[in-house]
């Protein structure tokens, strides 16, 4: 019990991004902070009446410092588009965990099994020259072929991708991680700030950091460019960008790239840059109508709002999660209770 409880309470720290003197203080100084650091390393356990104050200032129930830790996460293989402090990182990693744990018991009560097999096989090296081709095979694989993506994040969860969106800023757009248990468990993390159109790109940005490898000695930001490059075309392919707007343009107006942008799924900037990177249109125009695209975002209203201004605008969440929820309520395999109590993710978004 009380290594349970260490592991609980060193989690909770974390995920709420506090020293362990800032715990002390959060809790009025109720313990000095030698004893967090005992409780913390398993060596004594606290009263009942602090373990309230514990519970109570870290936004838990008392019995939740004793759920068995299911699982741990590799290290290793967070991947980050950007360099955080050990603090946040940490935080974020705890977080996941603090998701994944309801998720993988909810899993067993319901009697899921969730298969993650990368299409692709074993990590296979992702370049600028197979960039295209990949994402070519990644439809082929994944959406039977199909250019037009109606729901990313639902067709990965279909894959056996865990989708988090936290209801706090994770201060990044997105990240991803491998988590060891059993064969491994393929956890994309996005910001839900973002809107429709970036998430979905995000989400395969970091589908291609799960699946493969990259060059050696490849910079970060390098890194990143050429997952855009990879989520882009598979959202919008060569092959549709020629057939809708053909070759060699010389001008080409914001309007067509609006109607490419709500028929394909992807920022309006995504757009213009699949058209130049195509050779459809040159630098100068690429440059000029950048320009403009910026211009009228600043001047009318954020692509955000644009988008749910519009009629029929995408609605995308993942939702597993909850359908697993209502079969096991619906089958009285837990209480209501219970489905509150998984449904408390840590500050994670759940659809009710």
């Amino acid at each position: 019990m009380k290594d349970i409880f260490s592991k609980r309470l060193l989690s909770a720290r974390k995920q709420a991004g506090l020293s362990q003197d800032q715990l002390v203080e959060l809790i009025g100084g109720v313990v000095k902070k030698t004893s967090i650091a005992r409780y913390e390393r398993g060596e004594m356990m606290p009263e009942l009446a602090v373990l309230d104050v514990l519970a109570k200032s870290l936004g838990m129930k008392p019995e939740d410092f004793f759920r068995p830790v299911l699982i741990e996460l590799d290290m290793e293989t967070i991947n980050l588009n950007s360099q955080l402090g050990a603090r946040r990182e940490e935080k974020i990693r705890q977080l996941i965990r603090s998701f994944l744990e309801r998720y993988l018991e909810l899993e067993q009560l319901t009697g899921t099994i969730n298969t993650y097999n990368n299409p692709f096989g074993n990590n296979p090296l992702l370049s600028t020259d197979n960039a295209e081709s990949m994402a070519a095979a990644f439809t082929l694989k994944w959406n039977n072929g199909n250019p037009f993506y109606r729901n990313v994040l639902q067709l990965l969860e279909s894959k056996g991708v865990y989708i988090i969106l936290p209801e706090e800023d994770p201060v990044i757009d997105s990240l991803s991680v491998t988590v060891n248990h059993s064969t491994g468990l393929p956890v994309v993390l996005l910001n839900r700030r973002l809107d429709i159109l970036n998430m979905r790109k995000a989400a395969l940005e970091e589908m291609a950091r799960l699946m493969f490898s990259f060059p050696e000695g490849m910079s970060q930001s390098e890194t990143h460019r050429l997952c855009t490059q990879f989520a882009t075309a598979v959202l919008l392919p060569n092959e549709s960008l020629v057939q809708e707007l053909g070759l060699n343009r010389t001008r080409v107006s914001i309007t067509e790239l609006e109607i490419l942008r709500d028929k394909y799924g992807l920022p309006l900037q995504s757009v213009l840059q699949r058209a130049f990177h195509t050779e459809i249109i040159s630098r100068y125009t690429y440059f000029k109508l950048m320009e403009e695209v910026k211009e009228k975002e600043t001047e009318t209203e954020s692509e955000t709002d644009m988008q749910e201004n519009k009629a029929g605008q995408r609605i995308e969440l993942p939702v597993r999660f909850m359908q697993l929820l209502q079969k096991a309520l619906s089958e009285e395999l837990i209480s209501p209770g219970k489905a509150t109590e998984l449904s408390r993710t840590g500050n994670f978004h759940i659809i009710h």
